[in-house]
C-alpha cells in the first residue's frame, strides 16, 4: 500500500500484505475494490530512515477518518 502525504511529494510504502493493517482499514479492503483511494488520518512509525528521493517503508500504527472513493 502506498501512502501520500497531501501537499508533499512524499511517498511512503506500508507494506504489500493486509494482515498488519489497523482493523478500520482491513475491513474497508474487503468491501471495496482494491482500485479505490482511501483519504484519512494515518499515524505511522517510520521503518527505516527517511532519505530525499526514496519512498520511505512505514507500518501503519493507527487509521481514522477514512473516506473511500474511486475518484481522485
Amino acid at each position: 500500500m502506498i501512502l501520500w502525504h497531501v501537499g508533499t511529494k512524499r511517498l511512503m510504502n506500508a507494506g504489500d500484505g493486509e494482515e498488519d493493517l489497523p482493523a478500520s482499514l482491513s475491513s474497508l479492503f474487503s468491501n471495496h475494490s482494491a482500485m479505490n483511494i482511501v483519504f484519512g488520518d494515518f499515524e505511522v512509525c517510520p521503518l527505516e530512515k527517511e532519505r530525499a528521493g526514496h519512498m520511505q517503508s512505514v507500518c501503519i500504527e493507527s487509521a481514522s477518518h477514512l473516506f473511500v472513493t474511486d475518484k481522485f
